[in-house]
């Protein structure tokens, strides 16, 4: 029997983004109706409230809707309809900083090295934010969708702990962004390459942006073309100005299909996080069949086993990550191998249709469960 899904959401784009998309595709292609509720700036509960009911969803998903609604209103939707509750981030139980994605004081930010030392000793906005999340977290009735176990072992020490919970990672086309990469195009773009070249795809909107790990891997760079002057590193993405060395291609904020191609023609793909779940760049590069380059951190050691289907290194640690570059990109064969086998790893644990069937089947279940009033 065909589902109606409604999707609540941000407004502004990144990696959860992209997964709500995927997930929309491959749910269609399965028959069932979604409704991507998107609130505008400054709209009222009320009115995303009608929009949704209009919709009359059998279910409702939640994404990132704190970046678009007060938080406590989410406490509305879950009286109003079976819910739903993906998370993406670490905001629910902490702040976004990349301080805060392993860290467990959670209520209680009480020495946080990213405030002065004076106000870290004392309540400040990020305990009094934590605590009134903490609030509606308490009184939520919703099932999470936790995309890796990272995340899982993450709120098990939160009062979010307490809610049901299902393990369903994100999903993509992987057969297409595996044709794509296998296209005589691509093909001609990669053997009439000069310079063996590492892409980095990723955010960095300030100096202090330091979650996706860019300047991990620009000091690492320095001693990657000191010992191998050819090579190249592309950075995608939005980078704030003055940020990128000479040394460094800026290809800027592209769409995801230029992206996806640019890709498919890098000998080595980085992602030196220092906090993620399971970043999509790393799904799209194994899927593409490209070597990859990542941290230790967060839900990666999940995707990539080292040394198999792909290269791990220690978060933070550029002089690691400068070798371990090295190693891929002396080696084509290496790489190659490496690429292969993250290739049908990829196809195996991610695909859209895999994660929309996971998603479908748990829909169903919640759908014939009302919602009960919050505590």
């Amino acid at each position: 029997m065909p589902l109606r899904v409604a999707m609540l959401h941000q407004r502004e784009g990144g990696g959860a983004t992209v997964a709500l998309a995927e997930l929309c595709a491959g749910l269609s292609a399965l028959g069932h109706e979604v409704c991507v509720v998107t609130p505008a700036e400054g709209e009222a509960l009320s009115a995303v409230m009608a929009r949704i009911d209009a919709f009359n969803p059998s279910v409702v998903h939640a994404h990132c809707f704190y970046n678009a609604l007060a938080y406590e209103d989410i406490l509305e939707v879950a009286q109003r309809w079976p819910l739903l509750w993906t998370l993406h981030d670490t905001l629910p139980v902490n702040q976004f900083g990349p301080e805060c994605w392993e860290c467990f004081r959670n209520a209680w930010c009480l020495g946080c090295p990213a405030l002065g030392a004076v106000r870290r000793w004392r309540p400040n906005y990020r305990v009094l934010a934590r605590l009134a999340r903490r609030r509606v977290n308490k009184k939520l009735r919703a099932h999470l969708v936790l995309p890796s176990q990272w995340m899982r072992r993450r709120i098990a020490r939160t009062e979010l702990a307490a809610l049901p919970w299902t393990h369903i990672p994100y999903g993509m086309d992987c057969a297409g962004l595996a044709g794509v990469a296998n296209t005589e195009a691509a093909a001609a773009a990669a053997s009439a390459a000069l310079a063996p070249t590492v892409l980095f795809a990723g955010n960095m909107y300030s100096a202090q942006d330091h979650r996706k790990g860019l300047p991990d891997l620009l000091q690492a760079w320095s001693e990657v073309r000191a010992a191998l002057p050819q090579a190249r590193l592309v950075v995608a993405g939005i980078i704030a100005a003055g940020l990128l060395p000479a040394t460094v291609d800026s290809a800027g904020d592209l769409p995801r299909a230029q992206l996806v191609e640019l890709m498919a023609q890098a000998s080595v793909v980085c992602v030196p996080s220092r906090g993620d779940n399971l970043p999509l760049t790393v799904i799209e590069a194994m899927a593409a069949g490209r070597c990859v380059v990542a941290t230790q951190i967060g839900g990666i050691p999940e995707m990539i086993e080292h040394n198999v289907s792909g290269l791990l290194v220690p978060a933070a640690n550029p002089p690691a990550l400068a070798q371990a570059l090295l190693a891929a990109l002396r080696d084509p064969a290496l790489a190659a191998r490496l690429g292969h086998a993250a290739q049908l790893r990829a196809q195996a644990e991610w695909s859209q249709s895999l994660c929309a069937q996971r998603h479908e089947q748990l829909y169903a279940q919640l759908a014939l469960t009302p919602p009960r009033a919050s505590r």
